[in-house]
C-alpha cells in the first residue's frame, strides 16, 4: 500500500507524542562518547510545511504542535532537544515547518554517528534523498520497511535505537510490526526499539492486540507510553496513540512519565488521559 502520506498528519498529536519520546531516547544514548546508529523504519520526507496544501487539508497540526507551544509546561526542560529544533525551523515564532523522525535524529546526529532511513513511497523518497542525500552520516534505502529492516539489522555500529512508525493501512501491520521488531531484537539486542501505534474508534481500535503481541516478545524492559487526546468514539477516528519502548533505557521511563504528565494538561483529555505501563520485567 503506498497511499500514505505524512504530509496530511505532519504536526499531530501522534508526531508530538512520538517525537518527544524519541528525543528522549536519543538523548540518553548521546551521553556515551561511543558512537550510534538510529535506524528510521517509515522514515517519510522528513520535513513538511504546515502552510502547504495536505497539511491545510487536515489541519492536525492544530490539536498538536500548535496546541502544545500554546502551553508548552515544563517539557522544554524535560526535552530540550524538542523544543530547539522546532524554534531553529521556525526564528520568526510561528510554526510553518514541522520536523519529521528523520530530521530529529539527524540533528541529533554527532559526526561519527550514523542514520538509516527506509522509505518505499516513491515521492517521499524523492523528498527524503533530497533533505538528506548530502549527508555522509545518512544512508537512504528506497524499500519495504519491514523487509529493510531485517536485512539492515544488524548494522556495523550496534549501540542505538529503532524507530517504527507504520501507517497500519493494512491490519496485518500490527502483527507484523511487532514480529519486524521481535526479529530485529533477537539480531542486534543491544538496541532499543520504539513501535508507534493509533488507539482508533471503539469499532476499529487494535490498540490491545499490538500491546498482547509486544508482551508475547518478552523483551526485557518494554514499556508502553499512550495518550489520549479526545473521547473515543464508536465508529469513526482516531482518539490517541502510543509508543511502545522495547529495552528502554536506563531511566528514561522515568523521563518519560514526566513527559506524559505535561502532555494530559497541554494535548490530552485531562488527568488520567495518559499510560505508562510495563509489559516485560527488567533485564538483568
Amino acid at each position: 500500500m503506498l497511499s500514505y502520506r505524512h504530509g496530511f498528519h505532519a504536526g499531530n498529536n501522534a508526531d508530538v507524542l512520538k517525537h518527544l519520546i524519541l528525543c528522549a531516547v536519543i538523548s540518553y544514548i548521546r551521553k556515551k562518547d561511543k558512537p550510534f546508529t538510529i535506524i528510521d523504519t517509515h522514515a517519510g520526507g522528513g520535513i513538511y510545511r504546515l502552510n502547504d496544501a495536505m497539511a491545510e487539508k487536515t489541519g492536525e497540526a492544530e490539536d498538536g504542535i500548535v496546541r502544545l507551544l500554546r502551553n508548552p509546561g515544563k517539557l522544554p526542560d524535560i526535552v530540550p532537544e524538542y523544543f530547539r529544533i522546532i524554534e531553529a525551523l521556525n526564528p520568526d515564532g510561528k510554526v510553518n515547518v514541522y520536523p519529521g523522525s528523520p530530521y530529529i535524529e539527524q540533528q541529533l546526529l554527532r559526526e561519527n554517528d550514523k542514520g538509516i532511513f527506509i522509505e518505499l513511497h516513491p515521492a517521499e523518497f524523492d523528498a527524503l534523498r533530497h533533505n538528506f542525500g548530502r549527508d555522509h552520516r545518512i544512508s537512504l534505502h528506497k524499500r519495504d520497511s519491514f523487509e529493510g529492516l531485517d536485512a539492515i539489522v544488524p548494522p556495523p555500529v550496534r549501540r542505538g535505537a529503532v524507530l517504527m512508525d507504520p501507517a497500519y493501512e493494512v491490519e496485518t501491520d500490527y502483527v507484523k510490526s511487532v514480529s519486524s521488531i521481535g526479529r530485529a531484537f533477537r539480531k542486534c539486542p543491544t538496541m532499543t526499539m520504539m513501535l508507534w501505534y493509533p488507539v482508533l474508534s471503539k469499532e476499529r481500535d487494535r490498540s490491545q492486540k499490538i500491546l498482547s503481541e509486544a508482551r508475547r516478545l518478552s523483551i526485557p524492559d518494554t514499556w508502553r507510553a499512550e495518550i489520549r487526546t479526545s473521547v473515543q468514539e464508536e465508529d469513526f477516528g482516531m482518539c490517541g496513540s502510543g509508543v511502545i519502548i522495547f529495552n528502554c533505557p536506563f531511566s528514561v521511563d522515568r523521563k518519560i512519565a514526566e513527559v506524559l504528565s505535561e502532555l494530559e494538561i497541554s494535548i490530552g483529555i485531562g488527568k488520567s488521559s495518559s499510560v505508562l505501563s510495563r509489559l516485560s520485567e527488567k533485564g538483568s
